[in-house]
């Protein structure tokens, strides 16, 4: 296969290409892995905030401070929002990574057919299909008649002539 490598175009065996894509999903791997401990602890931060907020607005409505507790309200449900966001952010990252391991799997698949196609067809270039039918037929017929010798020397056992 051919890859373009500071401008020019290079003949790269399979082989290597598949170590370099084993490499590229390895990256694609920590990079996702990394982004997603990212947005846990953003998370986790943003836990810690909505907790602070319903501790001030526990405060101030003991206090009878309505105003503080709307405006105080307004900013939970906003912070809850954007913690909503990180879930759908860390569901994405998480799919991206799936979808990345199953397209290297499929590379790995494929190439395992290919082999597989290669050694299908030194084995007929080695055994002629055509003669191995014809041993099949030979063996099926011989181990017919083995079957009828059986049967008959079963019966023969219950009526001797």
């Amino acid at each position: 296969m051919k890859i373009e490598l500071l401008g020019h175009y290079h003949q790269v065996p399979a082989s290597i290409l598949l170590l370099l894509l084993v490499e590229q999903s390895r990256q694609a791997d920590r990079q996702l892995r990394k982004v997603g401990r990212e947005v846990d602890r953003d998370r986790a931060g943003l836990e810690r905030e909505e907790k602070k907020l319903e501790m001030e607005i526990k405060k101030a409505a003991k206090t009878g401070n309505k105003e503080a507790c709307t405006v105080l309200a307004k900013q939970l449900v906003q912070l809850r929002k954007q913690k909503q966001r990180t879930y759908v952010a860390s569901s994405q990252i998480k799919g991206a990574g799936y979808q990345a391991k199953a397209m290297g799997a499929n590379v790995k698949i494929a190439q395992a057919m290919g082999e597989t196609s290669k050694t299908m067809a030194k084995m007929n270039k080695v055994m002629d299909p055509h003669k191995v039918a014809g041993t099949m037929k030979e063996f099926e017929m011989a181990n017919a008649k083995m079957e009828m010798s059986e049967e008959v020397s079963k019966y023969q056992q219950f009526f001797p002539f």
